[in-house]
């Protein structure tokens, strides 16, 4: 992924947003982004708006391209001020998705060790997603107990497969992604 799909994949989302928090869909499609082949992310959710902003936050842009996600930033946030309730409601369901998924893909690795292996670098986005969408809750809720519960889980299951190393990602992403908080986005997943 580089800097034009991620502000791409933004252009499609952020004029979407309000519209997408009023609604009861958890995701909405972005037809616009299924059509570029090799690009994971063609869904409208908080998790991957939240993501493609951070890891274009992480680059450092100059001119237009800077500008443009400084003005993506802002809709986003006034997005999330206007409709607060509809904005946790939705980080929450897809917090529990994105649990789901990265669940299942760590189970995967007793099944098929060498699909995981090469796959990580784009599936640890999950744990990325997960990593915002937590962020994101209400320290206060009663659900951020069991929610961090479940992270400490999947955390635990990583750490037993999981390898020290490289950054994952292009390194000029290493910068928005210091290693004490995204320690799973420095290695890999050990050969059995």
């Amino acid at each position: 992924m580089n800097a034009k799909m991620e502000l791409n994949y933004l252009f499609e989302a952020v004029p979407l947003l309000d519209k997408y928090l009023e609604s009861k869909d958890v995701a909405w499609s972005l037809p616009g982004i299924a059509l570029e082949p090799a690009f994971a992310f063609s869904t409208l959710t908080i998790g991957v708006i939240l993501f493609m902003l951070k890891r274009s936050k992480a680059r450092n842009l100059t001119g237009n391209p800077a500008t443009e996600r400084g003005e993506y930033e802002t809709r986003i946030f006034q997005s999330k001020i206007h409709h607060e309730q509809a904005w946790m409601k939705k980080v929450g369901q897809d917090l529990g998705n994105r649990m789901r998924l990265w669940g299942t893909y760590l189970d995967g690795y007793h099944g098929d060790p060498l699909s995981i292996i090469h796959s990580y670098p784009n599936h640890v986005s999950q744990r990325v997603i997960i990593q915002a969408l937590m962020e994101e809750q209400d320290a206060g809720s009663l659900m951020v107990a069991p929610l961090q519960m479940m992270l400490q889980t999947l955390d635990a299951a990583l750490k037993v497969i999981f390898e020290p190393g490289g950054f994952v990602w292009e390194p000029e992403l290493m910068a928005g992604f210091p290693k004490d908080t995204y320690w799973y986005l420095f290695g890999s997943v050990k050969g059995k």
